[in-house]
Parts: structure tokens; C-alpha cells; sequence
């Protein structure tokens, strides 16, 4: 037995796409739009997984979302009620799944969540929206199920860096996410101020190969905005570091991961980023190993020439430095 789901955002069915490759979905629904009868039992496992792994994640909304919601709420569960967390929306929907396929189709479709399209597409002169497909609660609570794969796990709703698989086949990426939510060790990162640094973050601290574009998600007053942010293929990014440093990669791993904690915060060491810039600038062939490791044998010899601290950060660059191999 199926249950319907029905949404045509770009953005929406990326998000559905991560939440059913949980419950162990193979088939790679169409890219622009999307009518698709799902086998119960997938939903239900994808929706359950997801509430496993949420923690107090708040639902991302437009201002004008919030009655929309509240009447979906109304007309699908029969309880007039806000709903701010991901959690509760799952709860709700693991109790009610059955009535999803066919419940609040007047308030879904007008949920920035199924509006929301990739800015290049949406810029365009004179390019109109795609969106024909009226959507149903059933895509709207897995769309926010797909949230799961965001970059920030407390987000406040306002503003949300995710990682979506490419593909519904990739086994790997829900290894992955497993990992990334259970292990305190190997945390995603919450400040993501550079998409070369994840790359890197992700490739020296995780030991899987799945493909994934990372999506940038920012609340409007009447929309959900998204742009695109990169496209990190675990595997090919490993073999490229594996060829910057040979057999020294493993040793170079572990001074990355704390260089690379530098990069991906709050206020990052600008020392640090430039040092990884160029790692992944020689990675993928468009600088030298000799300039890198001149770059970082540089900074770490001019503190140690004028006697001064020389930060643990510069010491760790210093030490990669000299594992690059020429």
C-alpha cells in the first residue's frame, strides 16, 4: 500500500529526497516536479529515523507561514495548536500518517517550503515559477523531516546551511548523517563561512563517501530563500588530498582537523584560512605543493626567527607544511 506525495519546489523535493533516503527509498524522483506514491512503511521508517535524530530543531517559516501551519495543523491533526519544533510536527505526523496523503491541501501549497526555488532559476527575467503541483501535508512534513541534514542542528529557524544527497542510492550518505548527529567527536560545524573548508572539514573528520550539495536556506518575510553552495563528493576529495601529501596523509588529517576548527567558527583565524585556501587551491591543481608548503614553513619560521609565541595554530600549519610532498 502507497501514500501520495505530491510537491514541485526544487527546494522541497531536495529536502523530501534526504528525509526518504533515511527510510531507505531507491527510486530518484523527477527533479522539477513530483506526484509519487510511496510505500507506507518507507515513509513511516523515514519519518521515525528523522524524530530520532532531531533534537530542538525550529521549524523554518515565512512571517505569513504561521496561520498556514496553524490551519494545516487544524485540518490534518483536528487540534488548534502552533507548532515551532520539528519534533512536534513528527510526532504528530507518526500519529496521524494516514491522513496526510489527503489532508490540508489549501493551506500547503501556500508554505514558503513548497515556494521556495533556487535563486538562479527564480532571478531570471521573465523565467516564471514552475510550481503547477498542488502540494499535501504528506510533502510538507517530509520536506521538514529533511531538515535533518542541515549543517546547523539548533538553528533557530531563521537561516539553515543543508546538506542533500545527490542521489536516493547512496548508502553512504546516510552513514554519514548517522555519524555527524551521534558523535560529539565529529559534530558539523555551526559556523560555515567558507565552502572550500567544509570540503575539507568533511574529508578529513569523516571516513565515508557519499556526494552531496550543501544549500544555503534563509527565512524572508514571504519566502524561504535558497542558493546553492557547493557540491562536495567525499571520495574525489579524499584521493586529491591523498595525492597532496602521500603517505603522510594520515598525520596531516589530524593537524587539519584542528586547523580546519579554526577556520569554521565563530571568528576565523585568517592565518588558518589562508593556509587551507591554499591546500584546496593545490588539491584540485590550481596552485603548486611547493607554494603551500613554502606558505606554511613561512609563517612558522618568521615567529620562531623573532623569538615570539608562536600560536598552536602556526605550529600545526608549519607541521603540515613539511608533510606536503614535492
Amino acid at each position: 500500500m502507497g501514500l501520495k506525495v505530491r510537491a514541485s519546489s526544487p527546494f522541497a523535493i531536495d529536502l523530501i529526497r534526504g528525509a526518504l533516503l533515511l527510510g531507505k527509498y531507491d527510486l530518484q524522483p523527477s527533479w522539477s516536479s513530483w506526484d509519487a506514491e510511496i510505500e507506507d512503511e518507507v515513509i513511516k521508517g523515514a519519518i521515525e529515523m528523522a524524530r530520532n535524530l532531531a533534537g530542538e530543531e525550529i521549524l523554518m517559516k515565512a512571517d505569513k507561514d504561521e496561520e498556514l501551519i496553524k490551519k494545516l495543523i487544524s485540518d490534518c491533526f483536528g487540534a488548534e495548536r502552533q507548532i515551532d519544533t520539528l519534533g512536534e510536527l513528527l510526532d504528530l505526523a507518526l500519529q496521524n500518517l494516514n491522513r496526510l496523503e489527503s489532508c490540508g491541501k489549501e493551506s500547503a501549497s501556500d508554505l514558503a517550503i513548497m515556494k521556495a526555488e533556487y535563486y538562479e532559476e527564480t532571478k531570471t527575467p521573465m523565467m516564471l515559477s514552475k510550481n503547477k503541483v498542488a502540494a499535501n501535508a504528506m510533502a510538507v512534513v517530509l520536506a521538514y523531516a529533511g531538515f535533518i541534514w542541515s549543517l546547523t542542528p539548533k538553528n533557530q529557524g531563521n537561516k539553515a546551511f543543508l546538506l542533500v544527497p545527490i542521489t536516493l542510492y547512496d548508502k553512504e550518505a546516510v552513514k554519514f548523517i548517522r555519524e555527524a548527529r551521534a558523535s560529539e567527536e565529529k559534530k558539523l560545524p555551526r559556523y560555515v563561512t567558507y565552502e572550500w573548508a567544509l570540503a575539507l572539514w568533511m574529508t578529513v573528520n569523516y571516513d565515508v563517501n557519499g556526494t552531496f550539495k550543501v544549500l544555503y536556506a534563509e527565512k524572508g518575510r514571504n519566502r524561504i530563500n535558497v542558493k546553492p553552495f557547493i557540491t562536495i563528493d567525499l571520495a574525489a576529495e579524499r584521493t586529491a588530498l591523498q595525492k597532496v601529501f602521500g603517505d603522510n596523509f594520515d598525520e596531516a588529517k589530524e593537524y587539519l582537523k584542528s586547523i580546519l576548527k579554526s577556520v569554521l567558527s565563530r571568528t576565523p583565524d585568517p592565518l588558518a584560512v589562508r593556509f587551507t585556501n591554499a591546500l584546496y587551491q593545490v588539491a584540485h591543481h590550481s596552485m603548486s605543493p611547493i607554494e603551500l608548503k613554502n606558505l606554511g614553513l613561512r609563517e612558522y619560521a618568521s615567529l620562531l626567527s623573532a623569538e615570539s609565541k608562536i600560536p598552536p595554530v602556526v605550529r600545526q600549519m608549519g607541521r603540515v607544511a613539511q608533510l606536503v610532498k614535492v
